[in-house]
């Protein structure tokens, strides 16, 4: 997919638990759309993250991981509907540290 993309692909919100098996595609889908201009927030997790986040951690809102992704695609979303507030290529890992 990542050799598709082009600058007219739509603001995107990414993120992939650390023990989700696409987290390395979900990598490469934020870093190839940064690299057009695409505005992209992402939220990935270190490797030693206390627990294990599976595909789909972000449906368990039972979990501060899942809060904080559903926190930050609300807030993406609307970005978009105010007009683009979304920062523009914007990759965090949720220890603060960037990509």
């Amino acid at each position: 997919m990542v050799r598709h993309v082009t600058p007219a692909f739509p603001p995107a919100f990414i993120s992939a638990g650390n023990a989700d098996p696409l987290e390395p595609h979900s990598h490469a889908m934020a870093a190839a759309l940064q690299k057009q201009g695409v505005r992209v927030d992402a939220l990935f997790f270190p490797k030693d993250h206390a627990l294990p986040l599976p595909h789909e951690y972000q449906f368990n809102l039972d979990s501060d991981a899942g809060r904080q992704a559903m926190e930050r695609s609300v807030a993406f979303l609307h970005g978009l509907r105010e007009g683009g507030a979304v920062p523009s290529a914007t990759v965090e890992r949720s220890d603060g540290q960037g990509q």
